[in-house]
């Protein structure tokens, strides 16, 4: 056998013996680099593009069932019988169509609002034995009730009605309502047509 240098060192474990040779300290081991993370597969994107669909398409459907027509939108067929009943009593000048109607308007001494003296005309208009009211549809559902709207032909003329500006001063001197062919807006309660406010005949 031949003679062990003084420099070589020997280092014996139960499983394997290290010969380091020189003088230097053993040199530590490298670093182990941390896993990478695993890149996206580009076979994810169609499934990503399918997810964001599929939200869009929940979205739409929720705004669409918030705009459709609840069941108050829809026509009461009670209510509209009063007012086919009042149209075909009332072109027929027949005294039973007043009875379809509210209480006689009174145009009172002191000014009112606008919105107001509109419809207390309104309800003149629909007593005028002259107009010819032609049909009746339901127009919309506003603040939660049915309004309906008879379509007209003729011309209407109401008294002088005191009516308040929007500033709080009294038009002079008092304002009269000339309409023609007039769309008279109307809801129905307890079985009485009431009048709600008179406008300038659509196309529809």
């Amino acid at each position: 056998m031949g003679k062990r240098r003084p420099n070589d060192s020997v280092t014996t474990n139960p499983y394997r013996t290290t010969t380091t040779a020189g003088t230097g300290p053993a040199s530590a081991p490298s670093a182990v680099p941390p896993p990478s993370e695993p890149a996206s597969s580009p076979n994810s994107l169609p499934f990503i593009l399918a997810a964001v669909g599929l939200i869009g398409v929940i979205g739409l459907v929720i705004v669409v069932w918030l705009q459709a027509p609840s069941r108050d939108d829809r026509p009461d067929p009670t209510e509209l019988e009063v007012c086919q009943k009042f149209l075909e009593l009332h072109n027929s000048a027949h005294p039973a169509a007043q009875e379809l109607l509210g209480a006689a308007p009174v145009i009172p001494a002191e000014p009112i609002t606008e919105a107001h003296a509109d419809k207390l005309a309104t309800e003149l208009f629909l007593r005028d034995e002259h107009l010819v009211i032609e049909r009746c549809r339901q127009k919309a559902v506003e603040n939660g009730v049915r309004v309906f709207v008879f379509r007209t032909n003729g011309n209407v003329l109401s008294p002088q009605i005191r009516t308040l500006q929007s500033d709080g001063g009294e038009m002079n001197p008092p304002p009269q309502r000339i309409m023609i062919n007039p769309d008279l807006h109307v809801e129905v309660r307890d079985g009485k047509i009431l009048a709600v406010r008179a406008t300038v005949q659509r196309d529809n």
